[in-house]
């Protein structure tokens, strides 16, 4: 062997080894362990992290069915306001919480969403407010009753499955069902029943037209009642806020007007209740730079029943279809359907009545001795010659 391939055997000696001494410092530098998290960082943090939650609905419904004691009828076919996502609406995550979270993995953000106590034990609530202060709550007897007075909908938030669904969901699509391990799954949908009679019902309506609102709000889940009740704002959230939580809270406001019915161009007559759902307006509830405006609702009158006793159809007291839907609904028929059910209703969208299927037939109870379906006659609202009742229908263009 030459000197110059010994100096060559050498220098390739020499490389390998350097090499080798590189590889094991980058592989113990690989193998170090990652810097301690400090417990209370991480909780500063997370109280700092903004409400998370945006929750549109699109359609509302009133029926005017007022003479039945809560517990006495079948709460799915009667109800005195129905609301829900049927179409584009539903739950996403807010943009501001997009802004600030969302270039994090999915599963951060979930994590985010189930740690942070801004966001953590949530319910969607609905209920009736008065417009000077958002943590009242219209009432049946005093006191408010969950599922009768106001509804916790959907399934609560911040938990595991639903914060990782959210924060994988691509935006700006809403979630408006969930599985459950039933057959109907978990809907965006909810009622009200002021039922009790036809004072109360008319009271409510009196006070949706002038002084309060339909709320969609959040409550924090718990056992106490005060706090189930409460609409979160950022004062209940936000260190150091100056936010009035009687008049800035999450959510959405429904503003509500009724009107008396009409056959074409022939009104009723003066005496007959404003039950008709005939206006809705939408409102943000904290208003932020970064929400999308509130749709334009729509009550058109094509979605408006007279609700037919099956005994007066059946006397030819009422002209009114008792048959199945047609094969192909059309789009009306659709909305009317998302909130009446098939089970529940027959739907003449020709004469526009609906008809019950279950017996027994609640709506005008035990107390009328008849139902005067002509709107142009006097009438009495629950008992004698009952004014007839109504079902209509708003929904979100």
């Amino acid at each position: 062997m030459s000197s110059g391939e010994r100096r060559s055997g050498g220098f390739k000696a020499a490389l390998s080894l350097g090499a080798a001494a590189a590889f094991l410092v980058l592989g113990f530098q690989n193998c170090s362990q990652p810097l301690p998290v400090d417990p209370d960082a991480e909780l500063l943090a997370l109280s700092k992290i903004e409400f998370a939650y945006d929750t549109t609905i699109d359609q509302i419904s009133h029926m005017s069915c007022a003479v039945a004691q809560p517990g006495t009828f079948d709460t799915g076919a009667y109800y005195s306001y129905r609301f829900g996502a049927y179409r584009n609406a539903g739950l996403k995550l807010s943009d501001t919480f997009i802004a600030a979270e969302g270039r994090k993995p999915p599963a951060r953000q979930a994590e985010i969403l189930t740690e942070s106590p801004a966001n953590v034990n949530t319910n969607i609530q609905f209920s009736i407010r008065p417009l000077i202060n958002f943590q009242g709550m219209y009432t049946s007897s005093g006191t408010p009753v969950r599922g009768q007075d106001y509804v916790n909908i959907f399934e609560a938030l911040g938990t595991n499955d639903l914060a990782d669904l959210l924060a994988r969901v691509e935006q700006p699509t809403r979630v408006k069902y969930l599985r459950n391990g039933t057959v109907f799954g978990t809907r965006m949908e909810g009622s009200l029943y002021f039922t009790t009679n036809p004072t109360l019902a008319g009271s409510i309506r009196t006070n949706l037209r002038n002084d309060a609102f339909l709320a969609q709000t959040y409550a924090h889940l718990g056992a106490d009642t005060s706090a189930d009740t409460t609409a979160r704002g950022p004062g209940h959230i936000v260190e150091g806020s100056s936010s009035n939580v009687n008049t800035q809270v999450y959510g959405r406001g429904y503003n509500l007007k009724f009107s008396r019915p009409s056959i074409g161009a022939t009104p009723s007559n003066a005496n007959f209740p404003d039950v008709i759902l005939s206006e809705v307006t939408e409102r943000h509830l904290l208003p932020t730079q970064n929400q999308a405006l509130p749709g334009t609702w729509s009550c058109p009158d094509t979605v408006r029943f007279r609700i037919a006793r099956p005994e007066d159809v059946r006397a030819n007291r009422i002209t009114c279809s008792m048959a199945p839907d047609p094969a192909i609904p059309t789009t009306e028929l659709t909305i009317v359907r998302n909130q009446l059910r098939v089970e529940d209703w027959y739907v003449d969208m020709v004469n526009r009545c609906v008809v019950p299927k279950k017996a027994p037939a609640t709506c005008y109870g035990t107390t009328a001795t008849s139902v005067q379906y002509d709107i142009t006659q006097t009438c009495t609202e629950g008992t004698g010659a009952a004014c007839v009742s109504f079902v209509s229908f708003c929904y979100r263009q």
